[in-house]
C-alpha cells in the first residue's frame, strides 16, 4: 500500500472523528446550557455554581457519548478513561468558572455568550486530549495545532488578567498598577 493512501487514510479517520466529536460536543453544550439556564432563571442559583453543574453534567454526558460511539474501539478500559476524563474535567471546571466569571463581571459579557465564547475553545482543547492522550490516536501535526490552539487561549487568558491589574495612563504616560 503506498504511504499516501496510509496518510490520507489516518487525515479521514481523524476528520470523521472530529465530525463525531463536534456532534457529541453540541449535544452537551446543549445541555450545559439548558442546566445554566435552568439553576440561574428558575433557582436563583449564582451564575458561578451554575456554570460549574451544567459543566460538570454536560462532560458527564460528553464522556458517554465519546466512549460509546467517538471512541468505540478503542482499547482504553472504560473506568481508566473515565478516571483521565474526570482529571482533565476537574482542571477544566476550574479553568472554566474562572474564565466565565471574569469575562462576566470584568467585561460585562453576558453570560450565555461568555459560556459560549469559552466553549469553543475548551472544545478544541479536549478533543485533542482525548483523541491523543485518553483515547490514544497517532498523528502529531494535529496534536502541535492544538498546542498552538491552547497557547492562543492562555494568552489570551493573560491579556484580560493583565488588562484589569495596570492599566495606561494617557496623561501621565505610564502604567499605573492596581
Amino acid at each position: 500500500m503506498p504511504l499516501h493512501f496510509f496518510r490520507d487514510s489516518l487525515i479521514d479517520r481523524l476528520f470523521h472523528r472530529l465530525l463525531s466529536y463536534s456532534s457529541v460536543g453540541i449535544a452537551s453544550y446543549v445541555l450545559d446550557i439548558s442546566i445554566i439556564v435552568l439553576l440561574t432563571r428558575s433557582f436563583d442559583v449564582p451564575y458561578a455554581p451554575a456554570v460549574a453543574t451544567g459543566f460538570l453534567i454536560g462532560t458527564s454526558l460528553n464522556y458517554l457519548l465519546c466512549y460509546f460511539w467517538v471512541y468505540r474501539g478503542t482499547e482504553r478500559n472504560f473506568l481508566v478513561g473515565l478516571i483521565i476524563f474526570f482529571a482533565l474535567a476537574g482542571t477544566g471546571v476550574v479553568a472554566i468558572t474562572y474564565t466565565v466569571t471574569y469575562l462576566v463581571e470584568t467585561y460585562a459579557i453576558p453570560l450565555l455568550i461568555a459560556r459560549t465564547l469559552i466553549a469553543c475553545v475548551v472544545g478544541l482543547i479536549n478533543f485533542t486530549f482525548n483523541t491523543f492522550l485518553n483515547f490514544k490516536f497517532r498523528f502529531r501535526f494535529f496534536f502541535y495545532f492544538n498546542i498552538f490552539t491552547i497557547k492562543i487561549f492562555f494568552s489570551f487568558w493573560f491579556y484580560l488578567f493583565k488588562s484589569k491589574v495596570c492599566c495606561y495612563n494617557q496623561t501621565n504616560s505610564k502604567w499605573i498598577k492596581y
